[in-house]
């Protein structure tokens, strides 16, 4: 018995983590959707990636680049800058966040 709570604690633990980091790529996949969203629900969740704790690099810068083109697009170019200047510092040799720059 004193075997067996252990493990189905850290079984307990390792289950929202897991549903977290899947909610994560969910919303990943949602803001790199084309279309999906309207733009404002877009700049949203693009928003959550950004600021989530799990969120890889690439899936911030990512999310970055999306923000960023759908905020010129709407011609809010001063956001749209911020988020090209962000995605520089994670990631300074990428060529996508120097042209849409």
């Amino acid at each position: 018995m004193r075997i067996f709570l252990p493990a189905v604690i850290v079984c307990l633990a390792w289950v929202p983590a897991a549903s977290l980091a899947a909610a994560q790529d969910n919303r990943a996949e949602t803001c790199a959707m084309e279309g999906a969203l309207s733009p404002e629900q877009a700049i949203v969740v693009c928003g959550l990636v950004i600021d989530a704790a799990g969120s890889t690099i690439a899936a911030r810068q990512s999310a970055l680049l999306v923000r960023a083109e759908i905020q010129r697009r709407l011609a809010h170019l001063d956001p749209a800058m911020q988020d090209c200047d962000a995605a520089i510092l994670l990631e300074p040799a990428s060529a996508a966040a120097f042209e849409l720059r």
